[in-house]
């Protein structure tokens, strides 16, 4: 513990997780994720990796050459854990899974079969299946696309060890005869267990067995078939007359176990069955110098092809197939490794600890590889580092297969640069990316039981459905936002759901694009692009039928039926067209009079003959006057500061207070099951649910009382124009429903109510800390309403600076931090990085589009120093595009004039008789403004934004 590393509370074979979560979980795809970083950060080429659960563990990662050789060199020190390699005893012991001298019974029967004759049966067989690929299959095709390029090699790859492992012969054209007793030909038997062998490392044998899923179930036939055809070929070569000279290794594997005179030594049946463009051209250019005629390269020409190895050998260093190759120590040791200023360091090496050979961290260790990020073949062509190369691992215990591995690469290599020039499909998708974007795509790969691209079979369903999205830039998560109710983000864990305002621009700039992606496994895997990007957001909200709503995120807010919020296409153009006349210039002077009348009532009434008055939390003063203004100018119901204690008969609140009740605790309806309400196991849950029904049984009054009187009043609150829009509409089919009329009304209560109460909370606090700020808001009103006369409706186009405070508040603290919406089709979004280069982001279909509403509000392309409040930004030309607290397009906010309206009503009424300040509290003494300011603008999300506490005085001028 006290070595320096790694800390982590999980181990490894905790969670199948490929990604580290810093001090939480290593991730067991975080060595070639990390590299030598890991070991760069602590400046020392052995580091140490210390879990606690499910039992405490110590390990050490080596990249040091030295180290790793003593390591490799000496057996009885640092043996294999074995238990870590019984998962690779698939149809009995082998030469993988033992130690000592059992490995040694099965290294000395085993390595005859890896001989020089094998090898030439490698390359002609090698060579023989690229011909057919080529000149049969590929005929007549001058180009030949492949959609994932391990499609291509592991047919290959299979096909060398069909013949050269077992002498079983596979054809490019498929064989569909099956041998009696057997379920499907040896190709194929062959061809599903190595494509899915990773199901019998991760499924126990009685789920394979039973076979949940078809795939599951036609691995575990292969895997039977293939033990079948394996003992039947023992049994034919054991029982034939005559042995016939072969030299694959299944034949020479069965002949060296019978020539074995010591039958002690002899192994059992099942032990048998267990075991870039430049320089493409600069390698067939290569290529074509040794074998410059149009033949096929021979085996003889193979110590020639020296180029060809060297990009073979360079990939595996980029790319080694094994990440990490675990040993212990057997007794107390010390390690000898070296800091990144060639400072020689003594690493303690208990006995029991466990080793692990850290592949990627040797293989990129500038140490020994000069640039090691480069792709450069040419460092293979003279003096390398030999001990720094482990893609076979070292010593004794590496990999008997290592030239049967090279001659295979080395042949396919060849034949295919020779007569095939090989380029990246040009998807329009992808266009306009990078270069290094699309290395990055192109590159992304996973690590099972070997490293493989992350588009290869196993991760192929997963990638339909991310792969467009997934090689974009961005954020990567194990669990989406709607997966935990995390308020703060957890690095590569959970998104945190009020991230989006706390990051704000921030994520766009790390990534250097306006608009980012964020991918997240749990519980589904899912996809998410993120726009700050004033440009695609126009584009997204000007079109309603690319890009839609995900109406299954705003059933929530279906409190008492269908609203215009959370309906689409022809349901909410009917509901929009008796909702829209509603919101009309009459309304807006009902708005401002009735605001007016309520401000006046306060300060004149609640607040008459007060110099000065505290309130403990500026909410509790902008919701109530929110709450009036939306009762009356919203439902037509005038509400009065002293209470009223009259409650109708079959009521247990005032309409007052089933409103006030409703709309503080709304946030009860969204996240508490309606049983849990109904049942009550608490008092405010209780009263919640009373107040709700109350509620509806004052609308439903007010709808049964509008249209059983003869002579309709002429009024202009939003609920009866509503209700007479919907009477005037002549196809009875587009009128809404009684629960259609309450679900619309109670939307605008939402929207009319906590928008403004907060952004107004907001306002204040602003103008309370700059007081510079508030100082030229009273001037500008005293210039608009001078002397001691109340504002007018007329003044509200005068009142500029008045609407330009409350624009910038919710600029800074727009209302909806995220507004949804959804990708009907595959496209493609523009947008810019920092240097102003022009992007193209792909949007396949069923992508998740979030308008990051913060970021787009502070983002230096359209805000000068944006986390400053500056109101005059708004006096001159200002980017409207890059505005959007009521959202825009068709889909915008229908009451955005009824909120601004009231918005400068009350602040105009408020700043013209008092002057807002800080509350002064005693434990807050010696604070500094910017202390301060973090205390006061504290927030958090519900269905608005809103500030936790912010004391204010109001102070009479």
């Amino acid at each position: 513990r006290n070595y320096p590393g790694l800390r982590y509370v999980f181990g490894p074979e905790s969670f199948m997780l490929q990604w580290r979560i810093p001090y939480l979980m290593a991730g067991n795809f975080s060595l070639w994720m990390e590299k030598h970083r890991d070991f760069e950060h602590f400046d020392s080429d052995v580091i140490s990796s210390v879990k606690w659960l499910p039992s405490p563990g110590k390990l050490l990662l080596l990249a040091d050459a030295d180290a790793i050789k003593e390591v490799t060199s000496a057996r009885a020190r640092f043996p294999k854990p074995l238990q870590q390699y019984k998962i690779l005893t698939f149809y009995g012991s082998n030469i993988v899974v033992t130690e000592g001298d059992e490995w040694k019974r099965h290294r000395k029967i085993s390595a005859p079969s890896f001989s020089e004759r094998n090898n030439r049966l490698v390359w002609d067989e090698t060579m023989l299946i690229v011909k057919e690929l080529s000149e049969v299959l590929w005929a007549g095709q001058s180009e030949v696309r492949v959609e994932n390029v391990v499609d291509l090699t592991v047919p290959m790859a299979l096909f060398v060890i069909g013949v050269a492992g077992f002498g079983r012969r596979m054809s490019w054209k498929e064989d569909l005869s099956v041998p009696k007793g057997h379920a499907m030909p040896f190709k194929d038997a062959l061809h599903i267990v190595s494509n899915d062998l990773f199901f019998k490392v991760l499924l126990p044998p009685w789920l394979l067995k039973f076979g949940p899923t078809k795939r599951v179930r036609n691995f575990q036939t292969a895997y039977e078939d293939l033990e079948k055809y394996m003992t039947e070929m023992i049994q034919q070569r054991r029982n034939a007359e005559m042995k016939q000279e072969r030299y694959d290794l299944f034949s020479s594997l069965l002949d060296a176990n019978e020539d074995e005179s010591d039958g002690q030594s002899k192994l059992s049946d099942s032990e048998l069955m267990g075991e870039n463009t430049d320089e493409q051209e600069i390698l067939y250019q290569h290529i074509q110098s040794v074998v410059p005629e149009d033949r096929v390269p021979s085996y003889e020409e193979m110590g020639k092809l020296t180029y060809s190895m060297a990009v073979f050998l360079e990939t595996l260093r980029m790319f080694p197939p094994v990440n990490a190759i675990p040993k212990c120590a057997e007794e107390d040791s010390v390690l000898v490794t070296q800091n990144m200023a060639g400072e020689k360091l003594s690493v303690p090496c208990p006995k029991g600890t466990g080793l692990v050979l850290h592949t990627p961290g040797l293989h990129y260790n500038p140490r020994y590889w000069d640039d090691p990020y480069a792709f450069k073949p040419s460092r293979f062509l003279g003096d390398w580092p030999r001990d720094a190369f482990l893609p076979f691992s070292g010593g004794p215990r590496s990999c008997l297969g290592r030239r049967f591995s090279e001659t295979e690469g080395v042949a396919i290599l060849t034949y295919i640069i020779k007569h095939f020039r090989v380029d990246v499909v040009d998807d329009p998708q992808y266009a306009g990316e990078t270069f290094a974007q699309r290395k990055e795509r192109l590159l992304r790969c996973k690590s099972a039981i070997t490293l493989y691209f992350s588009r290869a079979r196993e991760a192929y369903v997963f990638c339909n459905l991310v792969a467009s999205i997934r090689n974009y830039p961005g954020l990567r998560y194990a669990f989406g936002p709607d997966s935990l109710a995390v308020k703060s983000r957890v690095p590569y864990l959970s998104a945190g759901y009020f991230n989006v305002f706390t990051r704000k621009h921030r994520d766009f700039e790390e990534f250097d694009s306006d608009i980012v992606s964020s991918v997240s496994w749990f519980p589904t895997p899912s996809r998410l692009l993120m726009l700050a990007d004033a440009t695609a957001i126009k584009e997204v909200t000007s079109d309603r039928v690319r890009f839609t709503k995900p109406l299954a995120v705003y059933k929530i807010l279906m409190f008492y039926g269908s609203n215009v919020v959370v309906t689409e296409g022809d349901e909410w153009k009917r509901h929009r067209k008796i909702s829209a006349p509603s919101f009309s210039e009459r309304n807006n002077r009902l708005v401002w009079d009735e605001t007016m009348h309520i401000v006046t009532e306060l300060c004149q009434g609640v607040w008459a003959g007060k110099s000065e008055v505290a309130v403990s939390n500026v909410v509790d003063l902008t919701v109530p006057i929110a709450l009036f203004v939306i009762g009356v100018a919203g439902f037509g119901k005038r509400m009065s500061w002293s209470e009223d204690l009259n409650v109708p008969e079959g009521y247990h609140f005032t309409f007052k207070d089933a409103l006030h009740v409703v709309s503080t605790d709304l946030r009860l309806k969204l996240f508490v099951p309606e049983w849990l309400l109904k049942l009550g196991p608490s008092k405010r849950l209780r009263d919640f649910w009373q107040a709700y029904v109350d509620l509806e049984n004052y609308m439903r009054a007010m709808i049964d009382r509008r249209r059983g009187s003869e002579k309709k009043e002429e009024r202009y609150d939003l609920f009866s124009s509503l209700l007479d829009a919907n009477e005037e509409e002549g196809d009875g089919t587009a009128k809404l429903s009684d629960g259609e009329l309450m679900g619309n009304i109670f939307i605008y209560l939402i929207a009319g109510h906590e928008t403004t109460a907060h952004t107004l909370a907001f306002a204040f606090v602003m103008l309370a800390l700059y007081q510079e700020e508030q100082e030229k808001l009273y001037q500008h009103i005293m210039s608009v309403a001078p002397g001691d006369r109340p504002p007018r409706y007329e003044d509200l186009g005068k009142l500029s600076y008045v609407l330009a405070v409350i624009q910038e508040t919710m600029r800074m603290f727009p209302p909806v931090i995220n507004i949804p919406k959804h990708a009907e089709e595959d496209m493609t979004l523009p947008t810019q990085n920092m240097s102003g280069d022009k992007l193209t982001v792909p949007c396949p279909k069923g992508t998740a589009i979030m308008i990051h509403t913060p970021g787009l509000h502070y983002n230096p392309r359209y805000w000068k120093d944006p986390h400053t409040f500056n109101p005059s930004r708004f006096l001159e030309d200002w980017p409207r595009d890059a505005f959007l607290p009521f959202s825009a397009g068709a889909r915008s906010c229908l009451g955005r004039r009824f909120s601004e309206t009231e918005g400068v009503a009350i602040l105009t009424y408020i700043i013209k008789y008092f002057r807002v300040e800080v509350l002064e509290e005693p434990q807050y003494a010696g604070e500094t403004f910017e202390q301060r300011k973090r205390r006061l603008l504290r927030c958090r999300t519900a269905l608005t934004l809103y500030p936790i506490k912010a004391p204010l005085v109001f102070k009479r001028r």
